[in-house]
């Protein structure tokens, strides 16, 4: 089973739905916040990754829409917003998108992530791999990262790896909420990835951050 876990979101019990076949993300519940705006929340009941069609690099533009009709869909609190959160895989790519509801704008920034554990028995640690990107006005932008050290982390290109993760983000002026979409490869080989086995366990912990 795949497990999440997330700072200023969510770590939950996910069930991944396969066809013919139930395997999972299974997890631990939130950590207590983090310094800044880094923050952690529960998302009290287990959530399901739907099994459902791919998605192109060319709709993932922070913005969801049909490509996500056949997600699994929960309302979650993160941290100090509440948040949509839509999670499918087709067996080759894991999906999340989020829509956090953030009421404001961050002129400095606003980003958010998918941290994969590599279950070494800490948090945040050497050997994590994440998945994250800022708000860019949907602009598609590498979004997978090799934890270094706590909250040190580096581009896969630039650690003598290769990227498996994408993502894009924007904000929405009309609902006043950040949406973000991303696709991963589940298992891509890289020694830099920490891989997502549909039929065992992986951690996988949700959030955001502003600045």
């Amino acid at each position: 089973m795949m497990r999440t876990k997330h700072r200023a979101g969510l770590r939950a019990a996910i069930i991944v739905v396969a066809v013919g076949c139930l395997v999972g993300l299974h997890s631990a519940l939130a950590a207590a916040a983090a310094a800044g705006s880094y923050q952690a929340s529960d998302a009290g009941e287990p959530l399901i990754a739907a099994y459902g069609d791919g998605i192109g690099t060319q709709l993932l533009d922070g913005s969801v829409g049909a490509e996500w009709s056949d997600s699994a869909v929960y309302v979650v609190r993160m941290g100090d917003y509440e948040a949509e959160l839509r999670l499918k895989h087709d067996g080759v790519w894991f999906y999340v998108a989020m829509t956090i509801r953030s009421g404001e704008f961050f002129a400095a920034g606003f980003e958010a992530y998918v941290v994969f554990d590599n279950e070494d028995g800490q948090e945040y640690s050497r050997g994590d791999d994440m998945m994250s990107v800022s708000a860019a006005q949907g602009q598609l932008l590498d979004a997978d990262y090799y934890y270094r050290n706590t909250f040190d982390f580096v581009l896969d290109v630039q650690s003598a790896g290769a990227s498996h993760a994408v993502g894009a983000g924007a904000y929405d002026s009309a609902s006043r909420c950040y949406v973000f979409e991303f696709r991963r490869e589940i298992a891509s080989g890289d020694d830099r990835d920490v891989p997502m086995d549909l039929a065992g366990a992986s951690a996988t912990t949700y959030g955001w951050a502003s600045y």
